[in-house]
């Protein structure tokens, strides 16, 4: 568990490092805001916009469109953001309490689903792992744990490279999660 909460401790500090490094976000401001009931179609159309951008690429990590119901009961919740830079929607994001897929998996996770960046903001991403790492903590996580299929070797590389380095764990056959949150600092 010591090394799960020592990995989990540094997510944060890690991307924001991995930022510096990279120069940091170029664009403009960035704020989050739970996506309103009224705001499934903002979500469709990012989560859309980001799976024809996979597809044209042979990426086979989401369905070609989604369909809102996929998606009403997260916003319902208020587990789904929106990212907007200089007022303008440009990500969505899921942040999740539990997922059964981690069932039997020790220490308390936040879980990250349905991260999508407009091409227009590409590089966002690692803002946004950034502030999902930090809202992890905010609510007494000790983990961000995420999961990609195995066919996106891009994404594996992005994890891997600097978001989330950490060991990729098969679930079964075609799923590959990253048993990742990287440390939370405290």
């Amino acid at each position: 568990m010591a090394s799960v909460l020592n990995f989990v401790s540094g997510l944060a500090a890690c991307v924001r490092a991995w930022l510096a490094v990279e120069g940091g976000w170029p664009a403009g401001e960035v704020e989050f805001v739970v996506a309103a009931p009224d705001q499934v179609d903002d979500v469709l159309l990012v989560l859309d916009e980001a799976a024809c951008w996979l597809q044209a690429r042979g990426i086979e990590q989401w369905p070609a469109r989604f369909e809102s119901s996929w998606v009403r009961g997260s916003i319902d919740r208020g587990e789904t953001w929106l990212a907007e830079v200089d007022g303008r929607i440009s990500a969505t994001v899921t942040l999740d309490w539990s997922d059964s897929v981690w069932a039997g998996v020790p220490g308390k996770a936040a879980y990250l689903h349905r991260m999508a960046v407009c091409r227009r903001s590409a590089g966002l991403g690692a803002v946004i792992l950034g502030w999902a790492a930090d809202v992890a903590l905010e609510h007494g996580r000790v983990a961000l744990r995420l999961d990609c299929v195995a066919s996106n070797e891009r994404l594996r590389a992005y994890y891997k490279a600097g978001a989330l380095p950490s060991a990729v764990t098969p679930l079964w056959p075609g799923l590959l999660v990253s048993a990742s949150a990287k440390g939370l600092p405290r």
